[in-house]
């Protein structure tokens, strides 16, 4: 799904999906969850004219939180970046040079690996989001909620998909 200046260009998806499932590998690798802890990859194409950055984020929206939950987000991609490879959410020398990590809901500037409750589906947004700003300005304490504010008087575009994570 597309959100924008330029809806039905601007597009994003996860490659290594299988029938709209994240992989165990994204899972977390901490309480009753045992997968690998490893973002997934992101391409996206098409960004709108004037995009001078890029912002990311994955979002568990069955969360039962009324907020959703925070797994990943990345701000100041460079406009000429169309790829985060799986795993680049463990650490930021894993990013394309000048993005950085917010901290997720766990706290941490890194991708949280998901784990829904057990026997539920939970479903999770992933947004890249085109601005017309070359760097957010983000204080070390970020969170994705305020990289989001910061950032939303320069937004062009978004472009949404949906992967989803059973358990």
């Amino acid at each position: 799904m597309s959100i924008g200046a330029q809806a039905g260009t601007f597009s994003v998806w996860l490659p290594s999906l299988q029938d709209g499932q994240l992989s165990d590998a994204q899972f977390s690798s901490t309480g009753s969850c045992t997968g690998r802890n490893l973002s997934p990859a992101v391409r996206w194409t098409d960004p709108p004219a004037g995009t001078q950055s890029l912002t990311l984020t994955i979002n568990d929206i069955d969360a039962r939180t009324g907020f959703g939950w925070w797994h990943w987000a990345v701000a100041n991609i460079s406009p000429n970046v169309n790829t985060l490879q799986e795993g680049a959410g463990v650490g930021s020398s894993s990013l394309p040079r000048g993005a950085e990590m917010v901290r997720n809901d766990a706290g941490a500037p890194r991708f949280g690996g998901v784990c829904p409750p057990e026997g539920t589906r939970h479903r999770y947004r992933i947004t890249v989001t085109a601005l017309s700003v070359p760097y957010l300005e983000l204080p070390e304490a970020a969170t994705p909620a305020m990289m989001a504010l910061l950032s939303s008087g320069f937004v062009l575009g978004r472009a949404e998909t949906i992967a989803t994570a059973t358990r």
